[in-house]
């Protein structure tokens, strides 16, 4: 393949294939994985984060000497999942070293995975996009400096006949205006974009923190307000009354549409979502400046997403959500059913407080020193989520929620949602509904009661700092726990979200199950 210089997709009669690799090595919940054979090695430096002190090791020792004659060493990533988080960092070399090799890991990117918010890194999960792991039927592999691509066909597969398609594009689409000039009144029916590409990963690494979104490597200080979005297919900038009705996004190799500065009053409608390595919708900034923007007409605000079906989202990056909004006003995302992603299916809000009015006040993980205070509020209100169907997310990670919000959102409401199955649900679930606190204060007992259970929490999640919902009339059950505040003690935050007249924990055919409700949840028929 001559004119191909890198991909990290392959189709073969409309399914996509996976890359190489090894076997995955499984941890559950926040559990770093030890591997006796890859050991941190080479401590660079200490760095002190709002978490504490974090050693910087420049890569790995392993006996495996074999890994000496594998081809392109740079090619080659090793991919960690770790709690809600989904990390991949390339190899910048395999030296030997005595008896040993020393495995030299992609820089910033190594030192992001041990530095970043949230949940670090141990060993890797499994091992990508190596020739030497090929094996299985559907394993391909594409060797960059021959311009060769491998592949195994399935049993009764013939390659010679099948369809097979190298996506080698990142945009699909761009529409993109200027401050004094907005792109407007373009409406998109019934198209179908598919077959895009995204290859940041494969050059720079993917050290996640939530969401898809990675650390900027350029950011060590402000950790809690520098955050770059995955590439999307489609991307909206300065523009108004945008709008897709009737279209189809599939298989798309970073998100499917993002909407960022200025793009106001657009609309999303009756649309499909499928097969998508990201997050299905982004819509708004996710950054300090997003936040508090010194130009107002920066806000990303009145978009609508409405009666879409998103489903099978973050089958490659699995921290991506369906529908994900950082600092939105005016958000309508209603009547949608979301299901079968890796991770959330709506998440909204950003910043876990840090960039609030009085966040210096918050009892838990104060701001550090450096970090500017402010007193006024985001921009993030008046935000609406109601009647969405939401069921079987939370497939594969942990800590999120069929709805997950962070930060104050002043008149914003989540009502009229069906949220069931989410997380592998087993049966154990918080018999109360309600989990209201500071999980770091809790016992070890009730920790194990519904933190580490698989999918925890699973239904609405409000998150650090969250404050200013109206929470009423979700119907909500198979989940670890139906309704989780995250209380970090600031300002008396939760007082501002009122939460009533939701049925938690309560089952078809069960006496009081709210049938008319349930009925309004969904999409709706035309």
């Amino acid at each position: 393949m001559p004119l191909l210089d890198n991909t990290r997709h392959l189709y073969v009669n409309g399914v996509r294939r996976n890359r190489t690799r090894s076997e995955v090595k499984q941890a559950h919940g926040w559990e770093l994985l030890n591997d006796s054979d890859l050991v941190f090695y080479n401590e660079l430096e200490k760095f002190q984060t709002f978490q504490g002190e974090y050693t910087v090791f420049e890569g790995y020792k392993s006996k495996n000497t074999d890994l000496l004659n594998w081809r392109n060493k740079k090619d080659i990533e090793f991919v960690y999942d770790v709690g809600w988080t989904h990390s991949s960092c390339p190899i910048e070399s395999i030296s030997p070293m005595e008896e040993e090799v020393f495995i030299k890991m992609k820089m910033p990117c190594f030192r992001d995975l041990q530095i970043k918010g949230g949940v670090q890194i141990g060993a890797p999960n499994y091992t990508e996009n190596a020739f030497e792991l090929m094996g299985k039927p559907g394993d391909w592999y594409f060797d960059r400096t021959e311009k060769m691509l491998y592949y195994i066909p399935l049993e009764g597969e013939d390659f010679e006949t099948a369809e097979v398609i190298v996506p080698s594009v990142e945009k699909l689409l761009e529409i993109r205006g200027m401050p004094t000039h907005l792109i407007k009144n373009i409406t998109f029916e019934n198209i179908t974009f598919a077959y895009s590409t995204w290859l940041k990963p494969s050059y720079e690494g993917f050290a996640e923190v939530q969401a898809s979104l990675v650390k900027d490597p350029d950011e060590s200080v402000l950790l809690h307000g520098a955050f770059l979005k995955p590439g999307a297919a489609i991307q909206l900038e300065w523009a108004e009354n945008i709008v897709f009705n009737g279209c189809q996004f599939e298989k798309m190799g970073g998100s499917a549409v993002d909407m960022q500065y200025g793009t106001c009053r657009n609309e999303i409608r009756n649309c499909e979502f499928k097969d998508i390595s990201g997050n299905g919708i982004q819509v708004g900034g996710f950054c300090l400046r997003d936040a508090h923007p010194e130009d107002e007409r920066e806000i990303v605000s009145g978009n609508r997403i409405m009666n879409n079906y998103i489903h099978h989202i973050g089958v490659e990056y699995k921290g991506a959500v369906g529908v994900s909004c950082g600092y939105v006003a005016d958000t309508l995302i209603s009547h949608n059913e979301i299901c079968h992603t890796s991770y959330s299916g709506i998440s909204i809000g950003w910043g876990w407080g840090f960039w609030d009015e009085f966040s210096e006040e918050r009892y838990f993980q104060k701001p550090p020193t450096q970090y500017p205070k402010f007193h006024k509020p985001t921009v993030a209100m008046r935000n609406v989520i109601e009647y969405n169907h939401i069921h079987h997310v939370m497939q594969i990670l942990h800590d999120g929620a069929g709805i997950y919000t962070l930060s104050m959102q002043a008149d914003s409401v989540i009502r009229g949602n069906l949220i069931h199955d989410n997380g592998g649900f087993s049966g154990k679930g918080y018999e109360r509904g309600m989990l209201i606190g500071n999980i770091l204060s809790a016992t070890e007992e009730h920790k194990q009661q519904v933190w580490v259970v698989q999918g925890f929490p699973g239904g609405i999640y409000q998150d650090e700092a969250s404050g200013g919902f109206d929470v009423y009339e979700n119907i909500i059950y198979n989940v670890v726990v139906p309704y989780n505040y995250n209380d970090v003690g600031m300002n008396g935050r939760f007082g501002t979200n009122r939460i009533h007249d939701n049925y938690f924990g309560m089952r078809p055919g069960e006496k009081g199950y709210p049938e008319e409700l349930v009925g309004r949840a969904g999409r709706e028929q035309h």
